[in-house]
């Protein structure tokens, strides 16, 4: 385009150079004819002079002279008239042409402006730094009503202080020949000093005998905020997104892939996607990705993946194949969901209804324990009045008919988890139970474990079942000892605590204000960081079989 423009803005230079020759050859050639005539008459009067000087006389002499200055005259007459006819016809070939010339340039001006005119993009042309022309769409990009508001004002006035220096030398680079230049995203500023992004493609051109600059500019503001758009989405979606080569190396991840990983974006671009898999995960990715082709570019998978926490999370994948113009596979396209918590809750679930049938199942015999258990409490209040208290032997039969009298609100547990009844609260002192159920720990943790008690005196009553609260005890202290098998201490501790609306260890549905914190610890080995948010599931352990049954039903 700057190239045909630049030929038909010198058309018009062209024609007035071409009728300056042509005048100066025939101002050279009249001079040439003049000087011929001269350099004859010359001959001539040298001729006569000497022909004179030698002392010729007579006819023969006069008429050689009258011949040779006939002739001389004639020559000069004949070449003068052609010289002249030459002229005139040349002149007229000239005069015919260069106005065939200047309509033409004409034409292909007009045409040209109304093409640039009609063009969809704007279209500056600069000379001197200064804007030149303009066309319609120009002036509306620019916000302005008519192309005088624009031309002549200076080329850095509608870009940012911090390009002056780059289109400075832009245009330097331009007015000294420099080639065409590829479209370059720039922010202009429109006359009330609006910002909008732009892309911009240059070229040189002579433009009325002045080196100046062809500019084509295309408005992308939609563009990019259709960009900035899906940009956000991709960026600010929870599902995770991964592009990745077919050799795994990968080219971009969006902010939810940087949290997952617990890394920079900087640190996971370029890594092989073999690194954040397990060794049979590879084996399966693997699989399903090599089925892929331009027929069947979809591949469904489920993976796991160890955090930078040492947390291990099923990832689901949904894999897409980017097929190229040759129809290879240039890159895949993943978009992930971790349902590891919807793995817990569906097992979750299936462990409700199995409880759902142990509850029924306890119902069923809840009431034929309890006919036993009211047995042992009768044998037992009988053995124990028989049995005075001075005797050593009744303190052992009031521990067999507490024993009992526990059983027995256990089995009211059982009934009422098979029922869905609710708990019988009642309000209870809490450092009274701890103490009373010491001594039962003492036998039931056996000699090489210690119970140390913390009890703070000022703690108030709480509203409470106190049979949960024993089973709590009884089954933190169970595990307490499994962990600890070659003995150690449990330590009991009670306190009274504040918690704020911003405090961690609120519970999601509990509210801020004063509350009874009872902790229970132990020296034993502790439990691993990636199962510590298991250990209230149901019967959920990592004891060997038959060794236990975790922290048994929650509470």
């Amino acid at each position: 385009m700057s190239r045909k423009w630049r030929e038909m803005t010198q058309h018009a230079d062209s024609a007035k150079d071409g009728r300056r020759a042509i005048r100066a050859v025939c101002h050279a050639m009249a001079c040439g004819v003049v000087l011929s005539v001269c350099v004859l008459m010359i001959v001539a009067y040298v001729f006569e002079t000497s022909a004179r000087a030698e002392g010729y006389a007579g006819e023969a002499v006069v008429f050689c002279s009258a011949r040779w200055a006939l002739l001389i005259n004639g020559g000069i007459a004949v070449l003068g008239l052609v010289f002249l006819v030459w002229c005139l016809v040349l002149n007229r070939q000239v005069a015919k042409k260069t106005i065939a010339l200047e309509q033409s340039n004409r034409n292909s001006e007009f045409n040209f402006r109304r093409l640039i005119d009609g063009m969809p993009d704007a279209v500056f042309i600069q000379t001197d730094g200064q804007l030149t022309y303009a066309n319609p769409v120009a002036c509306a990009l620019l916000g302005a009503s008519t192309p005088d508001e624009l031309l002549g004002a200076p080329v850095l006035g509608f870009f940012p202080k911090t390009k002056h220096a780059y289109i400075t030398e832009r245009i330097a680079q331009l007015d000294a020949g420099s080639g065409y230049t590829p479209a370059v995203e720039h922010t202009l500023l429109r006359l009330d000093g609006t910002p909008i992004t732009v892309e911009i493609t240059t070229a040189p051109l002579r433009h009325k005998d002045q080196s100046g600059t062809l500019v084509f500019v295309r408005d992308i503001s939609a563009r990019k905020r259709q960009e900035h758009l899906y940009e956000s989405l991709v960026e600010d979606m929870p599902a995770y997104i991964v592009r990745f080569t077919p050799k795994g190396v990968v080219t971009f991840v969006n902010n939810a892939v940087s949290t997952f990983l617990q890394q920079n974006k900087e640190e996971i671009l370029g890594k092989i996607t073999d690194d954040f898999l397990l060794p049979d995960d590879r084996m399966r990715s693997d699989a399903a990705l090599i089925n892929t082709s331009a027929e069947n570019p979809r591949a469904e998978y489920t993976i796991n993946i160890r955090r930078a926490d040492g947390q291990l999370r099923q990832i689901r994948c949904l894999t897409r194949a980017i097929i190229g113009s040759d129809g290879a596979i240039e890159e895949f396209q993943m978009v992930a969901f971790d349902i590891t918590d919807q793995r817990r809750f569906e097992e979750r679930l299936s462990q409700t209804n199995k409880l759902e049938t142990i509850g029924m199942l306890a119902g069923g015999i809840a009431h034929d324990f309890n006919n036993m258990l009211q047995t042992i409490l009768g044998f037992g209040e009988l053995a124990l009045l028989e049995t005075p208290p001075p005797d050593p032997r009744a303190s052992d039969i009031q521990e067999v008919i507490a024993a009992a009298n526990r059983a027995k609100r256990l089995t009211g547990q059982l009934l009422a988890f098979s029922r869905n009844s609710p708990m019988k609260i009642t309000r209870v002192q809490l450092n009274q139970e701890i103490e009373r159920d010491r001594r039962m720990l003492t036998r039931l943790l056996g000699e090489g474990i210690t119970v140390e008690l913390a009890l703070d005196e000022t703690l108030p009553d709480i509203l409470a079942d106190t049979g949960h609260i024993e089973q709590v005890l009884l089954n933190l202290a169970v595990n307490a000892r499994d962990a600890m098998p070659d003995g150690g201490t449990l330590v009991l501790q009670t306190s009274c605590v504040t918690l704020a609306a911003n405090d961690d260890r609120l519970h999601p549905e509990a509210s801020p204000g004063d509350y009874v914190c009872w902790s229970i610890s132990d020296t034993g080995c502790g439990i691993p960081p990636h199962i510590q948010t298991k250990v209230f599931d149901p019967f959920f352990t990592t004891k060997p079989k038959d060794r236990g049954t975790g922290l048994g039903l929650s509470t």
